[in-house]
């Protein structure tokens, strides 16, 4: 007896599906109700028509709650950031939409100078690894959100230590070289 494949596709067949199609949406066996988690831990849901989606056609929870609070698609370079550090806590009052990956960073810079010494202005020098106050502290990098910070002192302390290193190299160079 022939009927119509059960994927919803119109061929006839002597069985409930050709071959393959009950292996997509929810007649898949395995189908999720459209929800995963990723390995990392965010929380995807699949959308047909998004701008945001993956190969999969998979959109990040968190970027549809945004949107649904704002009304609108998130810009291109828009990024989530959970305020607790879980991935898949995707509540409006623990996601800020940052307007970059650069604004995102600070956050994460502040986060860890909090939790650190309790002073989200306060930066980690990269040589002694202490937290100190950006009046003390040089500033290296492009800009004070993504810097490269080293106290006075240490900076002093690294050059004499490259220079020695530099030396030693120079000294251990073959002499036809």
């Amino acid at each position: 007896m022939m009927k119509k494949c059960e994927c919803g596709c119109g061929e006839l067949v002597s069985r409930r599906f050709l071959s393959g199609h009950n292996l997509t949406g929810n007649l898949n066996q395995r189908w999720g109700g459209g929800r995963k988690v990723h390995s990392a831990g965010y929380v995807l849901i699949t959308i047909e028509n998004h701008p945001r989606k993956n190969s999969d056609g998979y959109v990040n929870e968190h970027f549809l709650v945004a949107e649904k609070a704002l009304g609108k698609y998130l810009p291109a370079k828009a990024i989530i950031h959970h305020i607790d550090g879980n991935p898949s806590n995707n509540k409006n009052n623990n996601i800020v939409i940052c307007e970059n990956r650069k604004y995102h960073n600070l956050l994460h810079v502040r986060k860890r100078a909090i939790d650190a010494c309790g002073n989200p202005k306060w930066r980690k020098c990269y040589i002694c690894k202490k937290y100190d106050d950006p009046k003390n502290l040089l500033f290296t990098g492009k800009t004070e959100e993504s810097p490269s910070v080293i106290h006075q002192a240490c900076r002093k302390e690294a050059l004499v230590l490259w220079r020695k290193y530099k030396n030693a190299k120079l000294h251990d160079l073959p002499e036809n070289w």
